[in-house]
């Protein structure tokens, strides 16, 4: 029971805090994020990090961010 009670917790913590950071990441990152191809249905991005680069808190959308 503690343990059930524990992950409901974790749960409610990680849906509620991870969607208040994030970001469309090409408009966050546009150093290492490209759009190569966005239609209605798919978005290709090229990305590209060098040694020791990291990303920035973004998300990735299922529908594109101009609509």
């Amino acid at each position: 029971m503690r343990r059930v009670l524990f992950v409901a917790a974790a749960l409610l913590l990680v849906g509620s805090v991870a969607p208040v950071g994030a970001q469309d990441a090409v408009k966050v990152d546009g150093k290492h994020y490209k759009v190569m191809f966005e239609n209605d249905q798919v978005r290709v991005l090229h990305i590209t990090y060098g040694p020791g680069e990291k990303s920035v808190m973004h998300e990735h959308p299922r529908t594109s961010p101009s609509s």
